[in-house]
């Protein structure tokens, strides 16, 4: 499965993550490139807890909420983005390719999402920043959002974006495996090792990029099909606030996996995804609502 752009959900809907446990913490050589200071992750408004699905439940939350993965080339922004917008009753979510912004001479930049086609966005956002002048330090700007759908209002305001951590680490969930229509499962530990960023990363896409590439390994127990697996090549990455894999798994079977960073130290990944394509497990799935947990 390749990794798509612009994905979009409404209040209940899920999109992929990762997740692991096993014995497989041990990771080749990457080297992670030297960085602008604006290239990582960040949560520029609203709140990491706000993304993905049920976002729309609970207790009032910021109206429009936005983290970004950034990648600076000469003087050229390339990133994704992830976004939440909260109405009245409802809202709805989102996952896609920001517009290729130039740096000025003062270090200012604008992040938008591109306009597809000849229909008007339901979302759109227009975000204005600097780059920071040293590394490890923040930026700050204004933005403007506005939602189309019954219940939403536009929103704007000021900024200072908090810096994400790279996802770079060992993590460990415990869940169940089911087959649709079958009501019994099978309970599986998971242990997935990241490493987020790799020097010389090609793509045709601005998407997945030297910065935000996951490689890694996943190491399961439980499982009657597969207990290893390796993320396909470009086929990992961070997309602000979402992570997202494809591995390939020791029995030739596909597991994707996808989830919502929850925190700006990355303690927690929120799987919303775990699905095997192939094998004798085709088609079973599970672990929602779980997380992987940084060890």
């Amino acid at each position: 499965m390749k990794l798509r752009a612009w994905l979009s959900y409404e209040a209940c809907g899920a999109v992929l993550l990762l997740s692991g446990c096993g014995a497989w913490n041990v990771l080749p050589n990457w080297v992670t490139p030297a960085a602008s200071p604006l290239s990582g992750n960040w949560l520029v408004v609203g709140s990491l807890s706000n993304f993905g699905p049920g976002f729309a439940q609970g207790q009032a939350k910021p109206p429009f909420n936005l983290a970004v993965s950034l990648n600076v080339t000469g003087g050229k922004v390339t990133g994704y983005a992830s976004t939440a917008f909260i109405c009245t009753n409802t809202g709805a979510g989102g996952a896609g390719e920001l517009v290729t912004a130039s740096i000025g001479a003062d270090g200012s930049f604008e992040l938008q999402p591109p306009m597809l086609g000849t229909g008007v966005p339901t979302v759109t956002f227009d975000v204005r920043g600097v780059v920071p002048q040293t590394a490890g330090g923040t930026w700050s700007g204004t933005y403007t959002a506005t939602d189309t759908n019954n219940g939403c209002t536009s929103t704007s305001g000021a900024f200072t974006a908090v810096p994400i951590m790279p996802v770079t680490g060992t993590y460990a969930a415990t869940g169940t495996l089911s087959s649709q229509g079958s009501s019994s499962s099978t309970p599986m530990t998971i242990t997935a090792t990241f490493q987020q960023g790799a020097i010389g990363a090609s793509s045709t896409s601005t998407k997945v990029n030297s910065q935000n590439v996951l490689n890694g390994n996943i190491a399961v127990q439980g499982s009657p099909c597969f207990s290893s697996g390796t993320i396909n090549s470009m086929e990992g990455a961070v997309f602000g606030s979402s992570v997202q894999a494809v591995y390939t798994m020791n029995d030739g079977s596909e597991l994707f996996v996808s989830g919502y960073i929850r925190d700006a130290t990355v303690s927690t990944i929120e799987l919303v995804g775990f699905l095997v394509n192939g094998g004798q497990c085709d088609k079973e799935f599970g672990f929602f609502g779980t997380s992987l947990v940084r060890q």
